[in-house]
């Protein structure tokens, strides 16, 4: 997925950003962020867990899905 992105971003000039921040609650932390950044596209990496944590995961992933007011991409971290 980085390269494919790299390489977009050097063919149509594109501005991205990557962050590490550590957050009690990161769906709030990611639309604060993309929010002041003004981002026009969130792209999170899910990997695997247990059927528990899927579920618990699933409510937070929702709610950035919900809320954001940009797209959002997922993708399957290996």
């Amino acid at each position: 997925v980085e390269d494919t992105l790299s390489e977009l971003v050097e063919r149509y000039s594109l501005n991205t950003d990557q962050r590490i921040m550590i957050a009690n609650n990161w769906p709030n932390e990611v639309l604060v962020q993309a929010s002041r950044l003004k981002s026009q596209m969130i792209l999170l990496g899910v990997g695997h867990a247990n059927l528990a944590q899927r579920i618990f995961q699933g409510a937070q992933l929702e709610k950035v899905l919900l809320e954001t007011s940009c797209d959002v991409g997922i993708f399957h971290k290996p």
